[in-house]
């Protein structure tokens, strides 16, 4: 690959553009690169993270716009707490900061077409993606999230199981504590996680 000056950080597509983020050696300075093919690459623009030793956690494609995530590790042991910074952009080149807390960290983002929701540490949701706030599960550590069309859906890779909710705001738990999903993707059809447990397929 070309043109891509650091190692990849985060990857999203929006249908006819990759957006690839890395971080620089000064581990405050965020460079954002795009591609339409995956092997060429343009670097489209900087921003500064508000502290330092941070890192990025997921970008997505939004609808209309770019989300982002970063987060600084906030202790060395557990219960280890993450600050959290929320980030939007209509084209990658300038970027707002539109939301931080010290409640954990978000590791992905989902979109329903009205709702907005980010799952890590704790629950982050939004109706326009500008304006966030915590929302109602916060005692919980999931890895992802997506939208089916019908449901939210979450996951977890340590184990601590994975929720449901129609609309982002009444959440039901699925019985499968003893299963690690690091990732999950909606293929139209079904739902597949992947994680060190092998790969599992879903009805959405």
């Amino acid at each position: 690959m070309s043109g891509l000056p650091g190692s990849i950080r985060a990857l999203a597509w929006n249908g006819s553009e990759i957006a690839a983020v890395f971080l620089s050696y000064s581990d405050t300075m965020y460079s954002v690169a795009s591609s339409i093919d995956g092997e060429n690459w343009l670097t489209k623009g900087t921003f500064t993270q508000p502290q330092a030793e941070a890192r990025i956690d997921a970008i997505i494609w939004a609808g209309s716009f770019w989300l982002l995530s970063s987060a600084k590790s906030i202790g060395t042991s557990p219960p280890r707490i993450d600050s959290l910074f929320i980030w939007t952009s209509s084209d990658l080149s300038t970027w707002n900061l539109r939301y931080s807390d010290s409640g954990g960290y978000i590791s992905d983002f989902a979109f329903s077409g009205t709702r907005y929701i980010g799952i890590g540490q704790g629950m982050v949701e939004s109706i326009n993606g500008y304006d966030w706030q915590r929302g109602n599960l916060s005692d919980i550590e999931e890895n992802g999230v997506i939208w089916t069309g019908q449901r939210f859906i979450t996951t977890s890779y340590n184990g601590s199981g994975a929720y449901a909710s129609s609309e982002g705001l009444t959440w039901s738990k699925f019985d499968n504590d003893n299963i690690y999903i690091r990732g999950l993707l909606f293929d139209g059809q079904r739902v597949i996680g992947v994680g060190p447990d092998g790969i599992f397929i879903g009805e959405p």
